[in-house]
C-alpha cells in the first residue's frame, strides 16, 4: 500500500503521541501523492522516515522490492531483534495464514503495531483475502493482551475505500500468540457483509 496524504496526517498525529525511534514495515511501502511531487511513488524509508530523524528503519517483503528484505510472512521467522514501532500498511490481508502473520509482527514489535488494512468488501479487486473490522481487532487485541491506543475507519481517495487504522500497545514484552484465533471477526474477500457486521 502507498501513502496518501491522510496516512501521512495519522501517522503524523499518532507518533506525536507515541514516538517511535526505529520502524520495521511489513510490505515495500511507497509515498502516493500528486503526480508532480518528487517523492510519488518512492520509497516511504526515504520520503517519509527519514525526513522524520527515523533512520533505524526496515522492511520486509516477498517480493523485494523498494529495498525490501525478501522473507515469507505466511511462515515463522525471526529478525534477531526488534524495533519499537512495527507497520502494517495494507499488507497482511493478501496473505493467508493470518495467525502466523500476525505474529510475525507482535513478535517484532518492542512498543507499538499500526495495522492500516482494508474494511468492507468493496476492495475485491485489489486480489486480497481478507477484510477486517473494529470488532476482529477488539478481540484480536484482548487475546494478545495488548491494549489498543488509537482506532479510527480511514477513508482513502475513492468512496468505499476504508481503512480500519489501530494502534496497539505491546510493551508488556511476553509472548502472547492467541491460543484460539478470532477467524470469525474476520471476512474472506467476496464475502457479502454488512456494515453492521464488522464495525
Amino acid at each position: 500500500m502507498g501513502y496518501t496524504a491522510n496516512i501521512v496526517t495519522l501517522f503524523d498525529r499518532w507518533l506525536g503521541k507515541y514516538p517511535a525511534k526505529s520502524v520495521l514495515e511489513f510490505g515495500d511501502q511507497i509515498m502516493c501523492f500528486p503526480r508532480t511531487w518528487k517523492g510519488n511513488g518512492k520509497p516511504t524509508r526515504d520520503f517519509y522516515w527519514k525526513p522524520r530523524s527515523i533512520t533505524d528503519y526496515r522492511s520486509i517483503d516477498i517480493n523485494g522490492r523498494h529495498g525490501a528484505e525478501v522473507h515469507d510472512v505466511n511462515k515463522p521467522f525471526d529478525l534477531g531483534r526488534t524495533w519499537e514501532l512495527v507497520t502494517n500498511g495494507g499488507f497482511s490481508e493478501h496473505l493467508q495464514n493470518q495467525p502466523v502473520v500476525l505474529e510475525n509482527m507482535r513478535k517484532h514489535a518492542s512498543h507499538y503495531v499500526a495495522h492500516l488494512v482494508p474494511t468492507f468488501w468493496f476492495w475485491h479487486e485489489y486480489m486480497m483475502y481478507w477484510f477486517y473490522g473494529p470488532k476482529f481487532f477488539q478481540r484480536y487485541a484482548r487475546l494478545i493482551n495488548a491494549p489498543i491506543l488509537e482506532m479510527e475507519i480511514l477513508n482513502l481517495y475513492k468512496p468505499n475505500r476504508d481503512l480500519v487504522c489501530v494502534l496497539l500497545d505491546v510493551r508488556d514484552g511476553k509472548s502472547h500468540p492467541p491460543p484460539v484465533f478470532p477467524w470469525r471477526f474476520l471476512r474472506k474477500a467476496g464475502e457479502l457483509i454488512t456494515l453492521e457486521q464488522i464495525l
